[in-house]
């Protein structure tokens, strides 16, 4: 049986050195990326995703703040991601951008599904899409909000 935990964190390691090739041969053939808004699978189609998105967050550095083994082919992790808003980013929601170069902070959670020692689905939830419309700039003026 494949030890789940430190291929999670393997995974983790590789998308931290920026080795698009290496995390995506993390994936199952058939391996799965879906987020809200979002479903993405196969090499070419995880490659295309990952390349922007690294783009789009500059170097960036995961650390995995708890891990939680589920079921003997699923963890759960939730991770603090620092980055940088480098390049305006494609969303399922629309663009967001202009890029400002400003560091910022994602938090977020994964569910990790393997077959064997591939990942066949991960399930990712995170602020990013709103730390980086945060610092694109919000116009306030026409806001409706009352605290």
């Amino acid at each position: 049986m494949a030890d789940i935990e430190k291929l999670t964190r393997e995974f983790i390691d590789l998308q931290n050195k920026d080795d698009l090739d290496g995390t995506i041969a993390c994936f199952a053939s058939d391996g799965k990326r879906v987020a809200p808004g979002s479903v993405r699978g196969g090499s070419t189609d995880l490659k295309a995703f990952y390349g922007a998105a690294w783009k789009a967050l500059g170097h960036h550095k995961i650390t995995v703040d708890r891990m939680f083994k589920c079921a003997d082919d699923t963890v759960v992790i939730e991770y603090t991601e620092d980055a940088q808003f480098m390049e305006s980013s494609r969303t399922p929601y629309g663009v967001i951008g202009p890029a400002t170069k400003q560091p910022f902070q994602i938090k977020g959670a994964a569910f990790v599904r393997f077959t064997g020692d591939k990942i066949a689905e991960l399930r990712a939830y995170s602020d990013a899409a709103f730390q980086m419309l945060v610092r694109s700039g919000i116009d306030k003026t026409n806001a409706q909000v009352k605290v």
